[in-house]
């Protein structure tokens, strides 16, 4: 019996020396597949995925002024105001959202050329097909290049063979500022000095303090789609070959799966990813729908400009000049949070497709008998 019209399996060769009897399915071109739950054919997923970040602020620490001396005036001394900025000496600055840059929705893969049956022979030599069981059909072998890894379309008129994605993947994060953000008055904190004349009067001023450019660094880590594991076998019998419980692919209607064919259920909503023979199950799942990764803390240089600039005061009949200064500042560390990439973001593009498993028609003894009676 030559497999039914339309069944699709795998060809590991040049697109130049495609079987007798089979086509190349275009459609799959490029393409990844994931089990349909209903008709074969639709089509979904991205080349890349993003995710967003929360817009965070720092806590800048403002110490005191950075100088204590007095100022002579006339024959008495009047100390120079100690003082600080904002509430308790901090101040919170300008909120900044990190960007993260789009990575890669490519899983490792080996590149195929999906090939569709015109129902003239069967599953030919070198194929690659599906399944459920640990010990495959006789003279196929599990296909060592697939092992823990997804099966990829190879692209438009190229041949099978290719390689690439990971199983992790990390984000490239854009450098960060924090805008300058203008402080309080000044809240004088000292006395007079060793003289008998009155306290140098305050000169009201603020300080612009902004964050300089920051760099943040994302975690690496998984990003597979959800998968769940079947057995990815090669034929290496020589020639065509149709064993049972191999399964194969279909992209129709569902309600025209030919004949001896049955859906597998198991693989609705899930990408194949090649069983491994290192320890894990065959029917072992992984992967998701949405990740998430973290990011190292950062702190980024504080600095800051101060509108005061030799400002006077009087005092009686002289005056004392209040001259620019600093404070010494500094920024609390902070975490960058990431969200999720939304559902299914990290899925790469893909044809629904109806995995489907061949079960030889059986035949009754009743009509071996009849054949024999004849």
């Amino acid at each position: 019996m030559a497999v039914a019209a339309n069944i699709i399996c795998a060809w590991t060769g040049a697109h130049a020396s495609l079987p007798t009897g089979w086509s190349r399915e275009t459609d799959l071109d490029g393409k990844y597949v994931i089990g349909a739950t209903g008709d074969g054919g639709g089509t979904g997923g991205s080349t890349t995925h993003e995710h967003t970040s929360v817009a965070h602020t720092h806590t800048i620490t403002i110490s005191n002024s950075s100088s204590n001396s007095s100022y002579p005036l006339g024959r008495n001394r009047i100390a120079k105001t100690v003082h600080t900025h904002g509430l308790g000496g901090t101040l919170t600055s300008n909120s900044a959202t990190v960007i993260i840059q789009a990575a890669s929705n490519d899983p490792e893969y080996v590149e195929v050329i999906w090939i569709k049956s015109d129902g003239t022979n069967d599953i030919p030599d070198d194929c690659l097909a599906f399944f459920e069981e640990e010990t495959p059909p006789t003279d196929w072998v599990v296909f060592a290049d697939t092992k823990d890894k997804f099966l990829k379309g190879a692209g438009t008129g190229a041949d099978a063979g290719g390689t690439g994605g990971s199983a992790t993947h990390t984000h490239t994060a854009t450098n960060h500022t924090h805008a300058a953000k203008t402080s309080a008055a000044p809240t004088v904190t000292a006395t007079n000095g060793g003289g008998t004349g009155t306290q140098l009067a305050s000169s009201t001023h603020t300080h612009n303090f902004s964050i300089g450019s920051t760099s943040t660094t994302v975690s690496t880590d998984n990003g597979e789609p959800t998968f769940y594991k079947l057995s990815i076998v090669q034929n290496t019998t020589g020639g065509d070959d149709l064993p049972d419980g191999i399964i194969c692919l279909w992209i129709d209607a569902e309600a025209d799966i030919p004949d001896n064919w049955t859906k597998v259920d198991a693989m609705d909503d899930y990408f194949c990813k090649g069983w491994a023979d290192n320890g894990d199950s065959i029917g072992d799942t992984g992967g998701g729908s949405a990740h998430n990764h973290t990011s190292t803390g950062h702190t980024g240089t504080v600095s800051h400009t101060s509108s005061a600039s030799n400002n006077s005061t009087n005092i009686g009949p002289g005056s004392a000049s209040i001259n620019n200064h600093t404070h010494s500042d500094s920024a609390n560390s902070r975490t960058n949070v990431i969200n999720n990439c939304t559902s299914e973001a990290n899925y790469p593009e893909y044809v629904e497709a109806i995995f489907i498993k061949y079960t030889a028609a059986v035949v009754s003894d009743y009509y071996h008998v009849m054949v024999m009676n004849t």
